[in-house]
């Protein structure tokens, strides 16, 4: 048994390479204490995985293969590492082509394959996919941060189909510049991620019609929102505007109500 466990980092750390030499494990265990996010930087993301015969084979590929053939977990390692065809054969298991729609909510992406650009995706779910967890830059460095989503986020502005994009619960503190690029995006799900400002960049979206922002806790920079021309509804249900700041930000979004629908409950 091996289990590796580590605490008050934030970041990633690379699986030392000896580690592959290990050739009798059945059983490993990864641990995270007191809310730490480190993970292996080089190495799959999963919590524990067991096997007896024949014992784990630890060459990383291979591991993520094994993991998510049982457990589900280790989808973001093969989208990253493994052949092409390999990840589009797994992309098809989510793909629903009479509705143009790819629907890996809750699968752990982490980033955007490269390849989503081929497909004509008019409807993309990404639900609680951790794609806010795709930086490892903790502590202070919000510049830094953002690239790092930026990047996780790279190959999404190539979607020139995509109308409905769903980015609940994914911990994004910030809307990577890619989603701007989206020129037919119609509707934006946000629900449930800490959006704390709406950008100026979201007026690019031209076409967007309707943005679910429940649970979102905005406060700042609201006006951006009157400029969108075919916004017709914004979804507000489950936020605070109890304080301060919520009540400036909720007399904006009232202000919107001249030409849209604002959803409060």
């Amino acid at each position: 048994m091996v289990s590796c466990s580590y605490s008050y980092y934030s970041g990633s750390l690379d699986m030392p390479e000896s580690f592959s030499a290990l050739k009798n494990l059945e059983y490993i265990e990864v641990g995270y204490k007191f809310g730490s996010n480190a993970r292996f930087a080089n190495y799959p993301r999963f919590s524990k995985f067991e096997r007896s015969s024949p014992p784990i084979n630890l060459e990383p590929l291979q591991l993520a293969r094994d993991i998510y053939a049982k457990q589900g977990e280790c989808l973001s390692y093969i989208f990253k590492h493994a052949p092409k065809k390999e990840q589009q054969q797994l992309f098809e298991q989510f793909y629903d082509e009479a509705q143009q729609k790819w629907d890996v909510g809750g699968e752990g992406l982490y980033h955007i394959p490269s390849w989503v650009r081929e497909y004509p995706i008019r409807i993309l779910n990404l639900t609680n996919c951790y794609l806010g967890h795709a930086a490892t830059v903790g502590g202070g460095c919000v510049e830094e941060h953002r690239q790092q989503l930026d990047q996780a986020f790279e190959h999404l502005g190539g979607c020139q189909y995509l109308e409905t994009l769903i980015l609940r619960k994914n911990g994004l503190t910030y809307l990577p510049k890619p989603i701007f690029l989206l020129k037919n995006l119609k509707h934006l799900d946000l629900g449930w991620d800490i959006i704390r400002n709406i950008p100026e960049e979201i007026q690019q979206l031209e076409n967007l019609e309707s943005i679910v922002l429940s649970g979102a806790i905005v406060y700042e920079d609201v006006e951006h929102l009157r400029k969108l021309p075919s916004l017709q509804s914004i979804t507000l249900t489950q936020n605070y505007f109890s304080h301060e700041r919520g009540q400036k930000a909720l007399a904006e979004f009232k202000a919107i109500f001249l030409h849209c629908k604002v959803y409060l409950e």
